[in-house]
């Protein structure tokens, strides 16, 4: 996932009554599996 698409996700769960709150942790949790499978 791109930035454009991370905060595209941020500002449609945020319009859905969600805040970033949500997104972040998922976030979070892509980039620790994505340098997994960099390394």
């Amino acid at each position: 996932m791109t930035m454009a698409e991370a905060v595209e996700l941020g500002a449609v769960a945020t319009s859905s009554g969600l805040s970033w709150v949500g997104v972040r942790p998922w976030r979070e949790r892509e980039s620790e599996r994505e340098k997994r499978e960099t390394e």
